[in-house]
């Protein structure tokens, strides 16, 4: 665990951040350009930096997907250990 815009969790580099809000929280994943969203789990990003963010609006929709958050999460490990970077995409 970390402190950096926020509470975050890093290994190798950022992986995931925790936002929280009056009706929701939201976890944002660093790399999750790059993380197989077979859940589709991502309900928003920003193209050019290659995050994904997902909001949950009550306890149960986290649990509801709690295993597939942690395989994000292990798909965004294993993006920062070997090291995939983020190619941002060019502007017109």
């Amino acid at each position: 665990e970390d402190w950096k815009w926020g509470p975050n969790f890093n290994h190798a580099g950022l992986v995931v951040n925790s936002a929280g809000f009056k009706s929701w929280v939201a976890l944002v994943f660093f790399k999750g350009a790059l993380i197989k969203d077979t859940k589709k789990l991502f309900n928003s990003g920003l193209d050019g930096k290659g995050l994904r963010t997902t909001k949950f609006y009550n306890i149960g929709e986290i649990k509801k997907q709690e295993k597939t958050i942690i395989k994000y999460v292990r798909q965004a490990v294993t993006l920062n250990t070997s090291g995939v970077p983020i190619t941002p995409k060019k502007r017109r």
